[in-house]
């Protein structure tokens, strides 16, 4: 038993068919139009980039002007803003205002202290001379009475404020 030899050269080839054969003709088409088409494309995109890149910096550049001056304006008017809120609450507490509010407070009781005196005034007209005396001494213990009076409403009225200051403070 033995085996055999065989000598020669053996050579395998494909085949295409003719539908595989124009597959390929169409591929290789469309590959020769499409890579210059798309090489265009891009380099047409390309173009147009680098002549609107000078626009869109421009307009990025005023956009940015712009917002800044926006800025700008906010800023000062808060600033502004803060500036007179500071002199509002500062007012709160100084001594003019408590003597502002103290003197508006007080108004109506001595628009009445004054309109008592006229009411006396008149009670002692028609009494001559023994009558102008009595109203002096009618007048002076009158005012005296009210500047008291007035006096202790005030006292009462400042011990007050600065505890009404320190509550604003503290909101």
């Amino acid at each position: 038993m033995g085996g055999g030899k065989s000598s020669g050269n053996q050579s395998t080839s494909t085949q295409l068919t003719p539908q595989q054969t124009e597959t390929l003709n169409l591929q290789n088409t469309a590959l020769a139009n499409l890579i210059p088409t798309y090489l265009n494309t891009v380099g047409g995109a390309t173009n147009v980039y680098n002549q609107e890149t000078p626009n869109l910096n421009n307009a990025a550049s005023n956009a940015t002007q712009a917002a800044n001056a926006v800025g700008q304006t906010q800023y000062n008017a808060g600033q502004s803003s803060l500036q007179s809120g500071i002199q509002g609450l500062q007012s709160l507490f100084s001594p003019q205002y408590e003597q502002q509010q103290v003197q508006g407070a007080l108004a109506p009781s001595e628009f009445a202290a004054q309109q008592a005196n006229v009411g006396s005034n008149a009670g002692f007209a028609g009494a001559g001379e023994s009558g102008s005396a009595r109203n002096a001494l009618a007048n002076q213990a009158t005012q005296a009475l009210q500047q008291q009076m007035l006096g202790s409403t005030a006292a009462k009225l400042s011990q007050a404020l600065p505890q009404e200051g320190n509550l604003l403070l503290i909101l």
